[in-house]
């Protein structure tokens, strides 16, 4: 049985096992000089056996037990069970859990979840597969793979059920297992083809062109209540450079949000924070009486980027390849590149990256509790 192979694992790693008062649950602990080792197992066939609330209370109650001052606590939890929707369910986006999937034989480590425990990952590959990713000569390689979920792409009827977005399977020795198919390139392919649409008719660069065509203008839209431009300005953008320039920072900013928050959340933040900042625009221009043709995905984008900034604060710096200091910095240079230049809509700028900062602290829940410090 899988449990009793991972049992004598944990034996031969020189953890210690502890009974607890709660019925299937096995806990594991190592005392090292300066950190706390603790694993705890859940056999949840059915993936009913806890609520969600449940499930966090164990969780904490055991981690503070273990809890020390002088110690860092680097706390992981196996979920046993052949109903893979349920314990997703339970246990919510508790980003130190991994889950063995009776029912495929499979272990499963979600992106941005902890992906190391003193070498365990490798011991149940063993147990699983009678094999690891260094021994090629043994093994079935065709089945021997972890599922890596970013989230939902709409795979299979299992997965349906989960609203994570981009979810992609990593197969060991293979290539070619990443998805193109993102909202984030989705929007940089929209913006493209309308900017090349825009082009072949006239000219990016020509004011009255790109007002006839949709961009913002507080007169147009005061006297002659055009407020579409509120959501055509955002795919408009004058030349090729300024294109390039928010794609550029949407691809690689925008990635990242899309994989945390999930599609759904991710477009309403880049869509309402594009209109937010839109209205910043035409509220400053209007009291300055300044007659601006504004247009451009950058108010939406610097959205994608206040969000961006908020997550990665409140994570502490360990949201996976960004640290805090590097979205402060890039966060500052953004703001200092735009009030020195000229021709730049620095309130749509602003209002945006408020906007997405805001609308993180309302969408984006930290459903791991932070089981490890320092």
């Amino acid at each position: 049985m899988i449990l009793d192979k991972l049992n004598s694992c944990m034996m031969e790693k020189g953890f210690r096992k502890i009974k607890v008062n709660v019925g299937n649950i096995c806990v594991y602990f190592k005392d090292m000089e300066q950190e706390i080792y603790l694993l705890t197992v859940y056999e949840a066939s059915t993936g009913q056996e806890f609520t969600q609330e449940q499930f966090r209370n164990i969780q904490s109650q055991i981690y503070n037990n273990f809890n020390k001052p002088d110690k860092i606590v680097r706390f992981l939890t196996i979920i046993y069970t052949d109903n893979m929707e349920k314990v997703r369910e339970m246990s919510g986006m508790d980003n130190n859990v991994w889950y063995l999937d009776n029912r495929n034989k499979r272990l499963i480590i979600y992106e941005n979840h902890r992906d190391e425990f003193l070498g365990l990952q490798k011991e149940i590959d063993n147990i699983l597969y009678g094999t690891t990713p260094d021994n090629e000569a043994s093994g079935d390689k065709e089945n021997y793979y972890h599922d890596v979920r970013r989230g939902h792409s709409g795979r299979g009827e299992e997965y349906t059920q989960y609203q994570y977005n981009q979810e992609r399977t990593y197969e060991r020795r293979t290539k070619g297992n990443g998805s193109i198919f993102t909202v984030t390139n989705l929007l940089i392919l929209i913006n493209g083809l309308v900017f090349f649409i825009m082009e072949i008719r006239g000219s990016t660069h020509d004011l009255y062109y790109m007002l006839d065509k949709g961009a913002l203008y507080w007169p147009a839209m005061e006297f002659s209540h055009e407020y579409y431009r509120f959501f055509t300005y955002m795919f408009l953008h004058f030349g090729i450079d300024h294109l390039v320039n928010n794609m550029l920072v949407l691809f690689f900013i925008g990635d990242k949000l899309e994989k945390i928050v999930g599609k759904a959340k991710y477009l309403c933040i880049y869509f309402i924070s594009g209109l937010l900042a839109g209205m910043a625009s035409l509220g400053y221009n209007m009291v300055k009486n300044n007659y601006v043709v504004s247009a451009g995905a950058s108010g939406a984008i610097f959205g994608v980027v206040g969000a961006m900034a908020f997550i990665v604060l409140i994570n502490k710096g360990r949201i996976k390849d960004i640290s805090s200091r590097q979205m402060v910095v890039f966060v500052l240079l953004s703001l200092y590149g735009g009030l020195t230049s000229q021709g730049i809509d620095n309130a749509a700028h602003i209002g945006g990256l408020l906007s997405g900062a805001v609308l993180a602290a309302v969408l984006y829940r930290m459903h791991k509790r932070k089981f490890e410090r320092g």
